[in-house]
């Protein structure tokens, strides 16, 4: 019992493989969602080019990028079609391993159950035999675990009621 739990926690850690999967996922959707608002906020600011002389910090970067488009181009755009092209391969990628995965388990699936099909029928009842002596051994040991971990309760002396005379 105290096994599978010390198994059922390591299972859960994450490797740092799949720890920056997610940086790397975080960090994707950040700046896709960071350089989306900036071209929305280009796009709701074109007709107010006459704030172009005396805009500064954030809304003068704005601004700037509308007086020049090939800078909006480099530094929103590209990076935009980049982060799509990249999220649709690693997809594909993904789903193509995914698929691989499935399909050879299957073959595993088929090869185990061509070898089952291939014995004779004495080696199947022996084989039968011996699974059942495998899980009424485990069974039984379940069984044994179970009821050491129920300890009755010791029952307490009674007190006995005293009499006021």
């Amino acid at each position: 019992m105290a096994d599978e739990k010390v198994i059922a926690a390591e299972k859960k850690k994450l490797a740092p493989k799949d720890i920056w999967k997610f940086v790397g996922i975080g960090v994707d959707v950040v700046v896709t969602i960071l350089l989306l608002i900036l071209s929305i906020i280009m796009i709701a600011k074109i007709g107010d080019k006459d704030a172009l002389a005396t805009a500064t910090g954030f809304m003068g970067m704005i601004y700037y990028l509308m007086a020049n488009p090939g800078v909006f181009l480099g530094a929103v755009v590209v990076p935009l079609f980049v982060l799509l092209i990249l999220n649709i391969t690693l997809t594909v990628y993904y789903y193509q391993k995914l698929a691989q995965k499935e399909k050879d388990e299957a073959e595993k699936a088929k090869a185990a159950s061509a070898d089952i099909n291939k014995l004779s029928d004495a080696q199947k009842e022996a084989l039968k035999n011996e699974l059942l002596k495998e899980m009424m051994a485990k069974a039984a040991m379940e069984q044994a675990k179970k009821e050491e971990s129920k300890e009755e309760p010791k029952a307490e002396p009674k007190e006995e009621p005293k009499d006021n005379k």
